[in-house]
């Protein structure tokens, strides 16, 4: 990455007198930065995209899941966004450096930063880290029942699968949340997406580094122990077996439906006998956009003429009854247990909850018939 800093013959701006001010004042300046983040305030927007072309910049969004595109900046414009970005998140603008990624604070709001080399410039992403107190996810009673179940024991393990951009990180988050009280909780994050003040926040370098962090923490006598996607088999092994001497355990896996994480765990090297034994309740789910109330889904100016404006959850899940964790031990296949509990109290259904949203007209047809068959 070429220097950020341009000298004071290429533009009337003076980049020297804007890098020695202190760190702290750029953002409270009315500039180009904390203009955008306030100009498109909204808690359907997770994300900034900043994207280079040969004589401007666009500014896209990611809202309600789909990117958007919000406005163009010129090159001079970008250049002084670009080094605001920069010293706000602590780096060197005078020197050469690789991609990078960074964070920073604005009013009261924390975001995470990526900088990256691309042919026409730097390529540049803000994702906003909100708070957990923010954080709502509409469950149903009946499964809130079960996961209180399981937190009051303490070897268990509680998986939360989906697709990517499925929520499944936030789902589990707020569930720590709801039932931290009175526990010692650790999580290991990379990279660390909702601030909670109540737990031990651990950020893990890459996956060899996981396993590592995972000895430690359990010498600090954990009651739960929050991890990431599971995606390494040395790691998988060592989780499952926290979870054998006492410990209980939330994690996530990327898979389609809740059936398919036995699958994948076995692909980890876990024994049936394991998952068995520490498994008592899995969920999937979907992050569905909800129709926007002010154009019911037409679009308008308040849902950025998208149609949609904020999210409905469907989960799906299993609850291990002793035959279903007898089943599982004795290595039964998947169409085996999938065709024998599917139709069982031992089922969370996603199906009549879809219905439900589509008669409430939340949600529109065809994100109905989309996700209608997404679960098998």
């Amino acid at each position: 990455m070429k220097k950020f800093l341009k000298s004071k013959k290429n533009y009337d701006y003076d980049f020297y007198s804007l890098y020695n001010k202190s760190p702290n004042s750029f953002l409270e300046e009315d500039n180009i930065l904390s203009n955008i983040l306030k100009k498109y305030e909204d808690d359907n927007i997770t994300d900034f995209h900043f994207e280079p072309q040969i004589n401007k910049t666009i500014v896209k969004a990611r809202y309600c899941g789909e990117l958007i595109e919000l406005e163009a900046l010129g090159i001079y414009q970008y250049d002084i966004l670009l080094n605001n970005l920069l010293i706000n998140c602590g780096f060197d603008i005078v020197k050469d450096f690789e991609n990078l990624d960074g964070s920073f604070s604005h009013q009261n709001r924390n975001y995470r930063v990526s900088f990256i080399k691309s042919s026409k410039g730097i390529s540049c992403v803000l994702r906003k880290l909100r708070n957990i107190e923010e954080i709502n996810v509409e469950m149903d009673s009946f499964i809130l029942n079960n996961i209180e179940k399981l937190v009051s024991q303490k070897s268990k393990v509680l998986i939360f699968s989906g697709p990517t951009g499925s929520g499944k990180t936030t789902t589990m988050q707020y569930v720590v949340n709801l039932f931290k009280s009175g526990k010692k909780v650790h999580s290991i994050e990379n990279p660390v997406e909702y601030i909670n003040p109540g737990i031990i926040q651990i950020v893990s370098k890459n996956e060899e580094d996981k396993s590592d962090i995972l000895k430690y923490i359990l010498r600090q006598d954990p009651d739960l122990i929050v991890v990431g996607e599971i995606r390494e088999k040395n790691f998988a092994k060592l989780l499952f077996e926290s979870s054998v001497t006492g410990h209980l355990v939330f994690s996530t896996l990327h898979t389609k439906n809740a059936f398919l994480v036995l699958q994948r765990l076995q692909t980890l090297g876990i024994e049936p006998k394991n998952i068995s034994e520490s498994l008592d309740l899995i969920l999937n789910q979907r992050l569905i956009p909800k129709n926007c109330p002010f154009c019911k889904g037409i679009g308008c100016s308040k849902c950025y003429n998208t149609g949609k404006r904020g999210f409905v959850t469907v989960f799906e899940g299993v609850i291990f009854s002793q035959g279903i964790k007898k089943d599982i031990s004795l290595n039964k296949s998947l169409n085996y247990l999938k065709g024998k509990y599917k139709n069982t109290n031992n089922y969370i259904d996603p199906l009549s909850t879809l219905k439900k949203f589509l008669e409430r007209d939340l949600i529109s047809e065809e994100e109905y018939y989309t996700n209608l068959d997404s679960f098998e």
